[in-house]
């Protein structure tokens, strides 16, 4: 399946959920953030624009997601829809790679700490 990003705003995010379900089998949501309220981490990177987008699991129960958020955190909020999927996959495929970690493992991991199983 190709996403169309000239399509407008909803058909493109309906087009993104479907894309995500198809190859993710999870299902996500686009959710628009006004940039006003976005405080980004690293000041100089500060982006100047009115909408941000971030994807969003429907259901909350989902492991990748929250890996990703601890992983991104700070860097899950994209200028347009394009980054913003391209970055998504891009960390479940890094997220696959390395067998699924959880979160909690990988805070672990960086804090030098490598919890029992």
């Amino acid at each position: 399946m190709k996403v169309d990003f000239n399509l407008t705003n909803d058909e493109s995010d309906k087009q993104i959920s479907v894309f995500l379900f198809e190859i993710l089998g999870n299902r996500y949501q686009v959710a628009h953030t006004d940039a006003s309220y976005y405080h980004q981490a690293d000041p100089e990177n500060l982006v100047i624009n009115n909408t941000l987008y971030q994807l969003m699991p429907i259901n909350a129960a989902d492991p990748f997601f929250n890996w990703y958020c601890y992983v991104r955190r700070e860097h899950q909020y994209y200028a347009n829809r394009t980054e913003c999927l391209q970055n998504f996959i891009k960390y479940y495929v890094r997220w696959i790679s390395k067998g699924k970690p959880d979160w909690k493992r990988e805070m672990a991991e960086e804090a030098g700490v490598i919890p029992e199983i």
